[in-house]
């Protein structure tokens, strides 16, 4: 296995995912990798009827705006240590950026927080971390918050 320099982690900005960043950091400091914060964006699917988003420009404009301004907060959330930390933020479907953007950066490990949902929720809700693991070329480490 080669050393990982290069640590993709996925956040959703919810209070887990900044525990599981906290411990993303920790490992980077430890393994003198560094960091790129990814967030991916997906529109909302049932704005419309027909489930098509016809928004205008400029509050599409104005949604990247406070979603990329949110992403630097996040990342600067914490105290970073040494890590070299940037931040990415793509859109679409979150497990299919995650690994997409991963592969095009050329990271060597991917960090994801899961939720530990089972049963209903699990099946309903489905699971961004699991489809990482599954349809993923870079190993991907899941860390189950305690929600």
């Amino acid at each position: 296995m080669s050393k990982v320099r290069r640590i993709l982690f996925a956040t959703d900005f919810s209070a887990a995912a900044t525990r599981v960043y906290q411990y993303a950091i920790d490992f980077a400091a430890d393994l003198d990798a560094s960091i790129v914060v990814l967030h991916a964006h997906q529109e909302p699917a049932n704005a419309l009827p027909d489930g098509a988003v016809d928004l205008p420009q400029e509050i599409e404009s104005d949604i990247r705006e406070r979603v990329a301004a949110e992403l630097k907060q996040f990342a600067e959330s914490i105290d970073t240590k040494s890590v070299n930390v940037t931040t990415q933020l793509v859109e679409g479907v979150p497990y299919v950026e995650i690994t997409n953007t991963a592969s095009e950066l050329g990271v060597d490990l991917i960090i994801v927080g899961t939720h530990g949902r089972t049963g209903l929720a699990h099946i309903l809700l489905g699971s961004v971390a699991e489809r990482v693991v599954r349809t993923s070329d870079v190993p991907v480490l899941t860390i189950r918050s305690s929600d």
